[in-house]
């Protein structure tokens, strides 16, 4: 059996992955720039720490390399953290992420189509209907598409701002590319790292008033750190607000009404599958 729940607008806060702005990029002649994917970017990152380390045999690279990807399937922010501060030993890290992202300028001008129908006219039409924008990953296209400066945890004063709706921002809860040192894909201390910072421990106060929901992490798009990032900020014991994870982005309909979704009644609700359109149960 299920049930519609019309949520509150004003009272929602949507975490965004990388998908949302492949989205709005990629066409059938453009396809999604892989460094929208946190498995390419680490991969690229421990290709990157081998290249670099020029007192170590092939043989031992390639060993690496197999134990590396292997660790990635168990814990991708100890990878992480290995690639991270091996390049930072060698002076490699701000040249990994330059190079990582500099594919997505080929992409900046691609579009999915009539500008009255683009998911980015739908985020601009969220935000000023009160809902709060939270995206995980390291990009600035959505902020490029919608106009507006990346929000970093670091300003405390600006994400009070963005909470107060006086800024239209998109808050980037894990850093840009762009500002190397803000860029957190190696945090096993998760909790203590970003959770700990007085912008966290705001946020973590803000999402116990709000619905979160999550969109943009299906198949190579899904982020690593949601498990923590649900765990840290989503309190779903004193809440009562499970997380409501959307998925099958592409099937958005053209109006806002995605927002009036229909779920199933269960007690625990970890994912929710959104429908392709009004009429159509998911």
């Amino acid at each position: 059996m299920e049930q519609a729940v019309q949520l509150d607008l004003e009272r929602c806060i949507l975490v965004l992955g990388p998908q949302v702005a492949a989205e709005c990029l990629s066409t059938p002649a453009r396809p999604t720039p892989p460094a929208l994917s946190y498995n390419m970017l680490l991969e690229a990152g421990v290709q990157k720490m081998l290249d670099t380390d020029h007192g170590v045999s092939n043989e031992e690279k390639i060993r690496k390399r197999a134990l590396l990807v292997n660790a990635y399937e168990l814990d991708p922010s100890f990878v992480g953290n290995v690639v991270v501060n091996s390049l930072k030993r060698t002076n490699g890290y701000t040249q990994w992420l330059e190079e990582s992202f500099s594919t997505l300028s080929n992409h900046m001008h691609a579009s999915t189509g009539p500008p009255a129908n683009s998911l980015v006219d739908k985020l601009q039409a969220l935000q000023k209907m009160g809902v709060l924008l939270i995206y995980t990953y390291y990009d600035v296209l959505l902020d490029n598409a919608l106009g507006t400066a990346p929000i970093l945890m670091e300003n405390e004063e600006d994400v009070l701002n963005w909470a107060n709706r006086s800024s239209r921002g998109i808050l980037h809860v894990h850093g840009v590319h762009s500002k190397p040192e803000s860029v957190c894909c190696d945090c096993v201390n998760y909790e203590q790292i970003i959770g700990g910072s007085k912008s966290g421990c705001f946020l973590k106060d803000l999402c116990k008033t709000k619905t979160v929901l999550f969109a943009g992490f299906d198949n190579e798009f899904y982020d690593p750190f949601m498990p923590k990032f649900s765990s840290t900020f989503v309190d779903t014991v004193s809440s009562g607000q499970p997380p409501l994870l959307i998925s099958c982005l592409s099937k958005i309909p053209h109006s806002l009404a995605f927002l009036t979704l229909r779920i199933p009644q269960m007690a625990s609700l970890e994912r929710l599958f959104l429908p392709s359109s009004p009429s159509r149960q998911g």
